[in-house]
């Protein structure tokens, strides 16, 4: 990192003609080098900062003698301390010295599952040649065994040894019988740079649902259409839509109680009624009738689990429908969930299953969805929660992790009008239909448009008034505003003392420095005779004063 800054700095210096570069060019490079050492897709080898520094070994037949300041226990190498503890390795292209079954290590799904680190690592302990690994006779500048990498066309090494190679596909899994083959491998597949396509850069893995662009309009009304995304979910008995829907399309209704069930209990909430509308698939071929629509915000919003082209590219067995599936429109919100109500909508007419534990895909009456996690490898997966509030579940429990949204039961219930919690769904209008003892509830958190504008405080308040009562105009014009102390104000104490004791000081500097004493008091004389100050009038007993300590500088200047 020392030579990569000086070779930055030296083009900043050449490029700019500055003596050195600043600090934010610093900071630039540091979050450039952390960037590319923590990028997965040049991570080559995974174990280095972990292995310790050996020597070449004089001798390659049997183990080498290592000296090292700690233990090292490499993760996952079980196999490789067993076999180096059970005896010397003869001929490890006819006996698999990991295993120790009759199949080459070259071709053991085993080693070449292992990062490159602890492939080196083994070859260098049992003083197997690095670019065949059939022998433990020579070394790799000895070789004479012609080879070539089925990877990269390297002819220094095989595929066995080519850096980071992804592990065999997985088989159907069967019952091991020992017949001299290799046993399968529990290990986790390597990380697959390419995963980030899908997840990003970040840490988090990725899992898409039934989520579908569409295009909702009111019947008739095709020229006030909106892309939305909507969420489909035949777990809720009806389908709901979020404030920002009727908002969007202007639907000013009766607002009316509803109770809302799902995994993190019962709510009595209240919320407007939308009908008449009409859902359009993304390719205009399919157009259904919605449902009554009831206004609801708590629908899951998760953008991340949104079906994307790239996310059908990098499976295999889903890359046929990559070119069917829409791009994610991020001017696009999630505003529907379509529940049991619009059964068409859930019905099945194409289904791609793929490999184990792999994402599906469904083509439904809106258009391909895929469904599971897409993360390739698992490679982001974390055990790790968040959550925002602790939850009771039904049977009494607490809970810290997210409750379920993809359960919700909505009862309506129109006898009633007056008992609903949510009052941040009603507006002006619908207020004027409540008794007047429930009003209270439904105006106390109501939102208006001066809620985010910057108020006074109450100091700058207090200001304002004394400043507007006792500010004035005197006899002469003036205007004449007073202090702004707190009310009530403290008596200023008498600084008397401290003032005398700096004309004191005053007095001692000018009876020394003569030109600076004639300087000092033509200076007052002349304040006084232009009415720049004024004798002070003497002070009645016990009335609040100050004094204004006397400074005498002397200044001069020299050419």
């Amino acid at each position: 990192m020392q030579l990569n800054w000086a070779s930055v700095g030296t083009k900043y210096k050449t490029e700019t003609e500055e003596d050195f570069p600043p600090f934010f060019v610093f900071s630039r490079f540091v979050q450039q080098q952390a960037q590319m050492k923590n990028d997965p897709s040049f991570a080559f080898y995974s174990n280095s900062d972990q292995l310790p520094k050996l020597e070449r070994p004089s001798r390659y037949h049997g183990k080498t003698s290592v000296s090292k300041h700690k233990t090292f226990i490499p993760t996952g190498t079980s196999h490789s301390q067993t076999c180096s503890k059970e005896g010397s390795i003869e001929s490890p292209d006819r006996q698999c010295p990991i295993h120790r079954k009759p199949h080459p290590l070259k071709k053991c799904k085993g080693f070449r599952g292992k990062p490159i680190g602890e492939r080196m690592y083994f070859l260098r302990q049992n003083g197997i040649c690095f670019k065949c690994c059939e022998s433990t006779k020579h070394i790799a500048r000895d070789c004479k065994i012609s080879v070539k990498c089925s990877e990269c066309g390297s002819e220094k090494h095989i595929a066995a040894l080519h850096p980071d190679s992804p592990a065999p596909p997985a088989e159907t899994v069967q019952a091991e019988t020992d017949h001299g083959r290799e046993p399968s491998d529990s290990s986790s597949p390597p990380v697959m740079s390419k995963c980030t396509e899908i997840c990003g850069t970040g840490k988090s893995f990725r899992s898409c649902s039934k989520i579908c662009l569409v295009t909702v309009f009111p019947s008739g009304q095709r020229e006030r259409a909106v892309k939305m995304f909507a969420v489909l979910d035949e777990q809720s008995n009806r389908s709901l839509a979020k404030s920002d829907f009727f908002n969007i399309f202007n639907i000013k209704t009766t607002v009316a109680p509803y109770t809302l069930k799902t995994c993190a209990g019962v709510t009595e909430t209240a919320g407007r009624r939308a009908t008449n509308f009409i859902v359009e698939s993304f390719d205009r071929k399919t157009q259904l009738p919605l449902p009554a629509l009831i206004e609801c915000d708590m629908l899951p919003d998760d953008k991340e689990e949104i079906p994307s082209p790239e996310v059908a590219y990098y499976h295999l067995h889903l890359r046929s429908i990559a070119n069917l599936i829409p791009a994610i429109d991020p001017e696009a919100s999630i505003l529907l969930l379509l529940g049991r109500d619009i059964l068409q909508a859930h019905k099945v007419h194409e289904k791609i299953n793929g490999p184990f534990n792999a994402p599906y895909a469904q083509r439904l009456e809106l258009g391909w969805v895929i469904v599971g996690e897409v993360c390739l490898g698992s490679t982001h997966q974390t055990n790790s929660f968040s959550t925002l509030r602790t939850s009771v579940l039904p049977n009494g429990r607490t809970t810290s992790l997210n409750p379920c949204q993809n359960r919700l039961i909505v009862k309506e219930s129109f006898d009633n009008l007056t008992h609903f919690s949510d009052s941040s769904l009603c507006s002006q209008e619908d207020i004027s239909f409540i008794p007047e003892t429930d009003k209270l509830g439904t105006t106390v958190f109501q939102e208006s448009k001066d809620d985010d504008k910057q108020a006074l405080s109450i100091q700058d308040q207090a200001f304002l008034q004394i400043m507007d009562k006792d500010t004035h105009q005197d006899d002469s014009h003036s205007w004449v505003a007073p202090l702004p102390f707190r009310t009530p104000r403290c008596k200023l104490p008498s600084n008397r003392e401290q003032a005398m004791i700096r004309l004191a000081s005053l007095h001692r500097t000018l009876h020394g420095k003569p030109g600076m004493k004639r300087d000092f008091t033509e200076f007052i004389k002349k304040m006084l005779d232009n009415d720049h100050a004024e004798i002070a009038r003497p002070l009645e007993q016990g009335k609040e004063h100050w004094y204004l300590p006397m400074f005498g500088i002397f200044a001069s200047t020299q050419t």
